[in-house]
């Protein structure tokens, strides 16, 4: 990965093995609840876009009033004018501690959404902090290609054939020749390398038995993270 790309992944590891160590699970760990901020940036407004307005249509045969906001807004995204800052100006946080869950409160549905649910989930199997690996495996995929790892679950379909496509593109995904599936959506001087190395740490996080799921500690040793990774 390149080289902010690598430190900002540490980065979130470190803030979830805190959370983790002190029982505590996240369950929403997605893009838009990692925080980042520099001390070379003076202007945040100047990095910004014209915001980009989507109207919010209401589905036919439901009652319109006044709970819906009338635009949705797409999200800012600018993290590769970053990558040439220097990284130990580069201050990263999780953010969005509403859902989270303690060890013990797991009677709870957690918050997730639903295109970064941890196989126990949809199969309403016990869950501990092993639910936030999953989510962390799929944060970093997004991280390193701008793809998601699992398209976005249909709306507004049952509960019963959503689960049943997630679990499909699951089994897809991670079934099938997984290097190839994340090197067809890299750039193409990222190296062969390297692929196999973020692979491999990937497949650590994104088992579908969660017992085979690395902890945050154990995972923070991987030699991708600890200098192992070809330049």
């Amino acid at each position: 990965m390149a080289r902010f790309k690598k430190i900002y992944t540490k980065k979130v590891l470190l803030g979830l093995d805190f959370l983790h160590r002190r029982g505590i699970v996240h369950t929403d760990l997605q893009p838009v609840n990692i925080l980042f901020s520099t001390a070379e940036v003076d202007r945040y407004d100047e990095l910004l876009n014209p915001p980009v307005l989507i109207p919010v249509k209401w589905l036919e045969g439901v009652m319109q009033d006044d709970s819906a906001p009338e635009y949705l807004v797409t999200p800012q995204r600018h993290q590769a004018r970053l990558d040439n800052i220097e990284t130990s100006e580069i201050l990263v946080k999780i953010g969005d501690l509403g859902g989270a869950l303690r060890s013990d409160q797991f009677d709870q549905k957690p918050v997730t959404p639903v295109a970064l649910r941890a196989p126990e989930l949809i199969d309403m199997k016990p869950c501990d902090e092993k639910i936030d690996v999953w989510t962390l495996g799929c944060l970093i995929f997004e991280l390193a290609t701008h793809q998601l790892l699992f398209e976005a679950m249909p709306f507004f379909c049952a509960k019963e054939k959503t689960d049943e496509v997630y679990r499909d593109e699951i089994e897809h995904v991670l079934g099938s020749d997984f290097i190839k599936h994340l090197r067809d959506r890299l750039p193409p001087d990222f190296g062969y390398e390297n692929v196999q190395s973020l692979a491999s740490f990937l497949l650590l996080m994104l088992q579908w038995d969660p017992q085979k799921r690395l902890s945050i500690t154990k995972l923070l040793r991987h030699f991708l993270l600890t200098g192992g990774e070809s330049s």
